[in-house]
């Protein structure tokens, strides 16, 4: 994710497809690896794209940015994880304690395994994506100049459409005075 946001989207993709070959590399192929590779780089397409279109730079957008970012998180590496397994398994601290309490209760497949990610989720990317605005914000300028970082944190701007509809109206009508 780091990757898409210094230099985008594809950028970001690229980074984790060197990833697979290095891992592959080292531990032979496995469609596991193959699966799990793909998910980061759809997911570092997504995030650079809303990174560089400015939705994490807005107080305005980054809520949406974040809870877009999460729910398609989820629903790719849920998808990955039943494409390889067969069921929602992963094994970080967070997912693992909701999924058993869901099997307590009976819940057992697809919605829980889509739940105890979005969970796990909020909880990584609250980390990783500040993480990525502070190496951006305070890599050092000679660094920056080097790797050709831009330091520059791009924000959406967001536009009331009843004003640009009043704004075009009255824009219109001096337009046809003008033309009279």
């Amino acid at each position: 994710m780091l990757a898409a946001a210094i230099d985008g989207q594809v950028f970001g993709a690229a980074v984790s497809a060197l990833w697979l070959l290095i891992d592959i590399a080292m531990n032979g192929f496995s469609v596991h690896t193959a699966l799990t590779i793909l998910m980061y780089a759809i997911i570092s397409a997504i995030f650079g794209a809303m990174f560089r279109l400015g939705f994490f730079g807005s107080k305005k957008t980054a809520p949406i940015a974040f809870i877009v970012l999460i729910i398609t998180n989820a629903l790719i590496a849920v998808a990955t994880s039943m494409a390889i397994f067969g069921e929602s398994t992963f094994n970080n601290l967070i997912t693992s304690i909701m999924l058993d309490t869901f099997e307590r209760f009976g819940m057992h497949g697809l919605s829980d395994g889509i739940i105890s990610y979005m969970a796990a989720n909020v909880v990584d990317k609250l980390i990783v994506i500040p993480a990525i605005f502070l190496i951006i914000k305070y890599v050092p300028d000679k660094a920056a100049e080097f790797f050709a970082i831009n330091k520059y944190i791009p924000a959406a701007v967001v536009v009331d459409s009843s004003m640009a509809d009043e704004f075009s109206v009255g824009r219109a009508k001096r337009d046809s005075e003008a033309a009279k």
